[in-house]
């Protein structure tokens, strides 16, 4: 709370500097949580509770979203760019946090409070990223291709992961899927849930196409998180 006070008394002070017939009640809290967003996205590598006043209406508060909600929310959107949208920065943060391992199963022993974050969102929305498969390209182990989760975590221990197998065209023969592979590598259910539900990768150059389950057009949105 004591970390937030300057913006507290910032908001406090420009609240106080308006003339009351200028803007109404509700154009108030419209602007209010305007700001208070915002000083969500600067502090957001900072800050980790939110503002007591700012709660849902519910606990007692006059119903603008938590600064932490936002930050956790912000931080989510930063994974799924990281793991659907490649590009440099993404690139480098693998190199120097991952190395050798997938993204999807190193943990965070060292390194930036930003990649702390980042790998805190993963748990909560890896599994809402689902790999709709063109080409076959999604990594068979690691990425939900299946609406199953990572299959990485869906297998026994005692079973074994086959590393031979590293993407989805893997697993493909002549068009279609490779029975006899898939019950070798996988337990019974999920081998025939593949076979049965999900249509084989087609003969095409085309990435497979990563959709974020809980918005109808497939993309990220910041408001699905909250």
């Amino acid at each position: 709370m004591e970390y937030y006070q300057p913006m507290i008394t910032k908001v406090l002070d420009r609240l106080q500097s308006w003339k009351g017939k200028l803007l109404s009640i509700g154009g108030r809290a419209i602007l209010i949580t305007h700001v208070l967003q915002i000083q969500g996205q600067v502090t957001t590598g900072i800050g980790h509770h939110g503002v007591p006043y700012v709660c849902h209406r519910k606990k007692g508060g006059i119903g603008f979203r938590s600064l932490h909600d936002v930050a956790k929310a912000l931080f989510c959107k930063l994974w799924w760019k990281y793991r659907t949208k490649p590009s440099l920065w993404s690139s480098f943060m693998s190199q120097k946090y991952c190395k050798k391992m997938n993204s999807v199963v190193v943990q965070w022993r060292k390194g930036s409070h930003v990649w702390r974050k980042m790998l805190e969102c993963r748990d909560l929305v890896e599994h809402l990223i689902i790999w709709q498969p063109r080409m076959g390209s999604s990594l068979f182990w690691y990425d939900n291709w299946t609406g199953l989760g990572a299959l990485y975590f869906l297998i026994a221990q005692n079973f074994g992961v086959d590393e031979s197998v590293h993407n989805v065209w893997d697993v493909v023969y002549g068009g279609e899927w490779n029975t006899q592979r898939l019950y070798e590598i996988l337990l019974e259910e999920f081998a025939e849930h593949i076979i049965v539900n999900l249509q084989p990768p087609a003969a095409q150059v085309v990435l497979d196409v990563p959709v974020w389950s809980l918005e109808s057009k497939g993309q990220f949105s910041v408001r699905t998180t909250w």
